[in-house]
């Protein structure tokens, strides 16, 4: 059996097609907009990915992981939005986002 990760694929074949013909799917439970701005994620659809899924505990991780949502925080809080109002509109952006890579899933 190949030693790397990649030789093992290529050997095998795509492990997300072979779950797809077991009538599995296979969904990523992180969404970050680096993960989008990269090309990550159009990278793991491209390779199966059948969905991303968002919730407080991976946004939370995404925001306060490195500078990315900085400047729109900023521009919200500049303009009176509240917390909440600031999460939501980061959230619905980066869902919204994501769709683009999956839309053909």
């Amino acid at each position: 059996m190949p030693d790397t990760p990649a030789a093992q694929m290529s050997a095998t074949g795509n492990a997300l097609e072979k779950l797809a013909a077991y009538g599995q799917s296979c969904w990523l439970d992180d969404l970050s907009r680096r993960m989008m701005t990269e090309g990550e994620l159009t990278r793991f659809v491209a390779e199966g990915v059948c969905g991303v899924t968002a919730n407080p505990a991976t946004m939370a991780r995404a925001i306060t992981s490195g500078t990315d949502y900085d400047a729109d925080i900023r521009h919200a809080a500049a303009a009176g939005r509240s917390t909440s109002e600031i999460y939501d509109s980061l959230l619905a952006s980066d869902v919204r986002r994501a769709c683009d890579p999956s839309a053909g899933v």
